[in-house]
């Protein structure tokens, strides 16, 4: 399932994913949305590709979607299929 939702009212597609445990944000999608990234700790394992470093962390991030509004984590990752990934 995919929504749009808004960082720093700037439009993403996300695509929900029942099954993570974190949010990732597609690395090339930081500056764009004007992140500040602290350093991030760990890997990431996808199914069809090896581990790789967790790039960073953006702390507290106000992420809005339709009426909701609230603060999360996004983990900076190498991402090409997506820019948004939600966990739940």
């Amino acid at each position: 399932m995919f929504v749009d939702v808004k960082i720093h009212d700037k439009p993403v597609r996300a695509m929900i994913d029942t099954g993570a445990t974190h949010n990732y944000l597609a690395s090339a999608e930081v500056e764009r949305l004007g992140l500040v990234l602290e350093k991030g700790v760990g890997q990431v394992k996808a199914i069809n590709s090896a581990a790789q470093p967790i790039a960073g962390v953006a702390k507290s991030v106000l992420i809005k979607v339709g009426p909701f509004e609230g603060k999360a984590n996004l983990s900076v990752v190498v991402m090409d299929g997506f820019k948004l990934i939600f966990g739940l």
